[in-house]
């Protein structure tokens, strides 16, 4: 449990209001009960009696239950429909994301990720193994994560576990082969429709934040619109990510989707692409995305560098050769979704 202090104004002073906060700090006082209870809030406590329909042909698993249907692409072990409800969240397919836009500090890093091709870096399923049980479905994939002429990036295994209600549990395991620089980021990114513009979570903000930049921010429950957690650098780079999170819920005044783990993750929710935000130079060039990218991450490289100072400090490398992400994806519609009221 966290106890914060704050230091504000005591009176009106120029350029600031009285009572503006001058500084804070967070004091740890309690482990217990540290987890937010928003995230536990949305696991059902009952199963659904409902049988799950789960057909497969050559390159497509079909999931079907009473309110949602999924489709996973067997050539990428992820999915590329997900519907609830009747309606449609996923604009393009999923993706296992390792890239990030460079960022100033890392002119000299970026060098060695291009070489290592992690801009270009895809999915590629080998084997997948459905096991259907009573309340649910098991989907278990080897993959990796590959580029053209260079090896095998990454090993993956990655286990779907879809419920009768519609929860997506996934477990993804990965060995990197540690001939490659260290990792920009790892994790899932999705293309969600751009309807889900509202944003609440739980985590640091409500300034971006990251694993070696974050004394700014403040642990709390956050809300926003996704145009406002884009930072507006003059030139466009990695921003708007958002560390130490366990739950982020996209939504609008009729349905939504929430993310939430175990232990702790990034996010970024956005309307610019990875790709757009290194392709363009100036910030008013830049393009919206015809959908929320929505990043949900393990872990990113920290943002310092040697561009004018030392390389990132060894406890903000995200050098890790095994890891394993576990997080749990909840389509839901306000009709029938768990309250959450804090």
């Amino acid at each position: 449990m966290l106890f914060k202090t704050y230091l504000p104004s005591e009176k009106e002073l120029p350029l600031l209001d009285e009572d503006h906060i001058l500084g804070f700090d967070e004091i740890e006082v309690s482990k217990e009960d540290t987890k937010c209870k928003l995230a536990e809030k949305w696991i059902p406590k009952t199963v659904v009696d409902s049988e799950l329909q789960v057909n497969e042909n050559d390159t497509q698993i079909h999931i079907k239950g009473r309110e949602f249907a999924y489709t996973i692409d067997k050539r990428t072990a992820l999915f590329t429909e997900m519907k609830f409800a009747g309606r449609e969240y996923l604009n393009h397919p999923m993706e296992l994301n390792i890239w990030r836009a460079p960022t100033d500090n890392d002119m000299y890093i970026k060098s060695e990720w291009k070489k290592a091709h992690y801009d270009k870096a895809y999915t590629r399923s080998y084997t997948t193994e459905v096991v259907q049980g009573k309340h649910g479905v098991k989907i278990t994939s080897h993959a990796s994560v590959v580029a053209e002429t260079v090896q095998k990036i990454l090993d993956v295994t990655i286990t779907w576990k879809i419920e009768a209600a519609g929860k997506i549990d996934a477990d993804i395991a990965v060995t990197k082969d540690d001939e490659f620089p260290d990792l920009p980021r790892f994790g899932v990114r999705m293309f969600l429709d751009k309807k889900l513009s509202a944003v609440r979570y739980f985590g640091m903000g409500p300034q971006e934040s990251y694993c070696d930049k974050h004394q700014a921010a403040s642990h709390g429950l956050y809300r926003a619109d996704v145009g406002d957690l884009h930072e507006d650098y003059i030139r466009p780079q990695e921003n708007g990510s958002h560390y130490d999170c366990e739950y982020v819920e996209l939504n609008n005044s009729r349905y939504g989707i929430v993310a939430s783990a175990e232990k702790a993750f990034s996010f970024n929710a956005s309307y610019y692409t990875q790709e757009e935000l290194e392709k363009k130079t100036h910030n008013y060039e830049l393009i919206e995305s015809d959908s929320v990218v929505f990043c949900v991450d393990y872990a990113l490289n920290g943002i310092g560098s040697n561009s004018c100072g030392p390389v990132v400090l060894e406890q903000y490398r995200f050098d890790d050769v095994l890891f394993r992400f576990q997080f749990t994806l909840i389509p839901y519609v306000k009709d029938n979704k768990v309250s959450c009221n804090p």
